[in-house]
């Protein structure tokens, strides 16, 4: 029994050690027919990650286009600390720990560990034995510096082989010393030295044992062993580094029972510290995927790049504007109650006429942490928000309708759910009035009107133009859903009614809308305008990358149009406009889940969303309401203009329409029994109402019976009155419309003539 036992056990290693050596022959294959693995590359990062040179990020205090970086004040976004610290300015006990518990054959072998190697591949064959780490501080460092964390096996060969060149090319001290400026810790810090000050306010070099072994456990788990949020966690790794250097014979039994027993004492964390504003995470965010691109890097080696490249970046933020968000949004007493309930909010500004970002809020609350989950730059569904960008301005734009133009407010069709009728779309509220011009129709953003524009254009070139002009890559042409199942936005409920099936993101749908004070001209946003080399010489340019969307004509027609729904509409708790023309649209999702309002003057344009992000609560009735806190932001943030600029209505003529045919009115348009049916608005000279108007009837009507009269009839309770002619309406259940007592429905009189 024995004999076999050894058979077996002798025929699994040699079956190990042949996987082990396809394994390196399929790893010294892909090194000699793989033309594109730039080692070389990894060179360029082990000196950019063993660089000391302070990237510096600076703010615009310039409004509306002013952008010259000699313009450009430095923002406060922490005071320049120590950022790389030598072998010999850390601590040997981190030194030591970092061996003990990471790679205990650090200094015997080549980069990388074959027998470990080797053990970790036949672990991972047969689901045996211990399951442990392979990589060595050396293979550790080329997943730090290159960001290559990629599960793959030709990412492993690739490390492998990384590893053993960066080892051909530096000693062990040189590895070791970067490992510990870069290695990963909590709170999303990177190095031995900010760790040191952050949690034990020491330099690296004064750490006792104890605070030495809990910053190298820090680094297994950073979430895990948080020493902030998850002390005793933390001290049992702890616990387990000092016990491998005790193996190791680095410190004594004594000093091991007395760095086991220390308490965990850490120093108090001022507010803010260490964390990034909302504005600088969202410039870190562009210029890393920005830098990637240009140097063909991860994002994690590109992160780095930016970080310790000693950059000048001239940043697009206005710390007038960003300071103002983060003191409203960071006051409880500002935001509603249910915020510690689980409800959110995000906000952005940007330029009117450049569509520069100037500030941004991703959650609210104090920022407690970096890198963390940004509401502004999230897809939220974008309700009736979407309609002016997807409807209204590119019908205006092509002439098919104007301020004027009239539909009919009534449900589009049926559809039958068992025995019942659910008339499709619902207004919200949930009424229909019947005849209605465009401008009241966005005034009060009535579905019914939104659905029929979207069947004047088209599903597939309303799509193209939200991607296409817009930028907004969120929209599902054909795809999975969050729940299975496939979607599509390419239908009237995503486009018509703003019910996107991955959403876009606020900041997005934002910078759109600053085409309409800009003229028509869509610029996209921007957050950074340049970059420099600590020389001054220019790294990367971000240009201005503008589009002509639709023709000013359009745009400034729509300008007035959406101060409408601020003045006398769904947003008209907005008392901004009392102080300079204000204009915006709501949007509400399916059971007011989330609410949004985008609102814009001649100088900022600004995005509000509110919603739960995990619940399907309703913030229907909150107070304050998202209105409320996007005057409060844009109130103060127009204390730095002079408010005296106006939308121009340049080439645009005021004219008279009757507000049932949208035509000419004549004398009979002011009969109607809801008094003038007579009203302004402004249009192009070739798209304005010419033909006179045939809706209104001359009715001879009875003041005693409320009731048409016969038209031979006289009397002093006889008048006459205009009715007003309206397309067929059946319908298979009982709809109420608001006007349809004051519609002329001969053929009703006839019906009761012979009845």
């Amino acid at each position: 029994m024995k004999t076999v036992k050894k058979i077996v056990s002798y025929s699994v290693r040699a079956f190990v050690i042949i996987l082990f050596s396809i394994f390196i022959i399929g790893a010294l294959v892909c090194f000699f027919i793989n033309a594109r693995m730039d080692y070389e590359g990894d060179e360029e990062l082990f000196d950019a990650a063993k660089s000391t040179s302070v990237t510096h990020f600076y703010a615009n205090s310039a409004i509306s286009g002013a952008y010259a970086p000699i313009e450009m004040e430095v923002t406060a976004f922490g005071a320049e600390k120590k950022v790389w610290y030598s072998a010999d300015e850390v601590s040997d006990y981190l030194k030591k720990g970092f061996v003990a518990v990471e790679d205990r054959e650090f200094y015997t072998h080549p980069g990388v560990n074959f027998r470990r190697t080797a053990g970790a591949l036949y672990n991972y064959i047969f689901k045996k034995g211990e399951r442990y780490g392979a990589s060595t501080i050396t293979q550790q460092v080329v997943k730090n510096i290159s960001g290559d964390n990629e599960i793959s096996a030709s990412r492993k060969l690739y490390e492998i082989f990384r590893a053993l060149r960066i080892e051909k090319n530096h000693t062990k001290d040189e590895i070791l010393e970067l490992y510990m400026n870069v290695v990963p810790m909590s709170e999303n810090i990177a190095g031995v030295g900010f760790a040191a000050d952050r949690y034990f306010g020491k330099e690296p070099s004064e750490l006792t044992l104890a605070e030495a072994a809990t910053i190298v456990g820090i680094t297994n788990s950073p979430v895990r062993y948080d020493p902030r949020v998850n002390s005793a966690q933390c001290i049992e790794r702890r616990n387990t580094v000092l016990r491998a250097m005790l193996d190791m014979e680095y410190i004594t039994n004594e000093e091991f029972s007395s760095a086991k027993g220390e308490p965990l004492v850490l120093t108090e964390r001022e507010s803010g510290d260490g964390y990034s504003s909302w504005f600088l995470e969202t410039v870190m965010s562009e210029l890393t995927a920005d830098i990637a691109k240009k140097y063909d890097l991860s994002e994690a080696a590109a992160r780095l790049k930016l970080i310790r490249g000693g950059y000048n970046i001239y940043t697009t933020e206005n710390p007038y504007v960003q300071s103002a968000l983060e003191e409203i949004f960071e006051d409880a007493d500002a935001l509603p109650k249910e915020v510690g309930n689980g409800l959110d909010f995000a906000m952005c500004v940007c330029d009117s006429k450049s569509g520069c970002l100037l500030g941004i809020i991703g959650s609210c609350g104090e920022k407690r942490g970096n890198r963390l989950y940004n509401q502004a730059e999230a897809p939220h569904p974008p309700g009736s928000a979407l309609k002016p960008l997807a409807l209204y301005a590119p019908l205006l734009n092509e002439k098919k309708i104007n301020w004027a133009s009239v539909f009919d407010d009534v449900p589009v069709e049926f559809n039958k759910k068992g025995e019942e009728y659910v008339p499709f779309p619902r207004n919200s509220p949930a009424v229909y009035d019947g005849i209605i011009t465009l401008k009241d129709a966005l005034r009060q953003s009535k579905n019914t009107v939104a659905v029929r524009l979207f069947g004047m254009l088209g599903a597939r070139k309303i799509f193209d133009s939200l991607k296409n002009d817009f930028g907004f890559d969120t929209l599902a042409e054909r795809a999975e859903g969050y729940s299975g199942g496939t979607v599509s936005d390419l239908g009237v409920s995503p486009l018509a009614l703003g019910q996107l099936s991955f959403g876009v993101s606020l900041r997005k749908l934002t910078e759109a809308y600053t085409v309409f004070p800009s003229e028509g001209t869509y610029t996209e946003g921007r957050s950074y305008l340049l970059v420099t080399d600590k020389n001054g010489a220019e790294v990367i340019k971000n240009p201005a990358v503008s589009k002509r969307v639709f023709a000013p004509s359009c745009a400034r027609i729509m300008n007035q149009l959406l101060m409408n729904v601020v003045t006398d509409g769904t947003a008209r708790a907005v008392s901004l406009k009392d102080r300079v023309d204000t204009a915006g649209k709501t949007g509400t999702t399916s059971a007011s889940r989330d609410k949004l309002f985008v609102g814009y003057t001649p100088y900022f344009t600004a995005g509000i969303w509110c919603g739960y992000p995990t619940k399907n609560e309703s913030v229907a009735g909150i107070t304050p309401s998202h209105l409320e806190i996007w005057d409060s932001v844009m109130t103060r943030v127009h204390d730095l203009v002079d408010c005296e600029e106006h939308f121009s209505l340049s080439g645009l003529v005021e004219r008279s329409y009757c507000k049932d045919s949208g035509a000419v009115p004549d004398a009979v348009c002011s009969l109607d029994l809801r008094g003038d049916r007579i009203a302004k608005g402004y249009f192009t000279p070739d798209n304005a109402p010419s033909e006179p108007c045939t809706r209104h009837v001359l009715c001879k009507y009875d003041t005693e019976s409320e009731s048409l009269a016969p038209e031979d009839a006289v009397g002093e309770n006889i008048i006459s009155i205009s009715l007003v002619t309206a397309p067929e309406r059946k319908f298979p259940v009982d709809v109420p419309v608001g006007d349809e007592k004051y519609i002329y429905r001969p053929e009703k009189e006839d019906e009761e003539d012979e009845e």
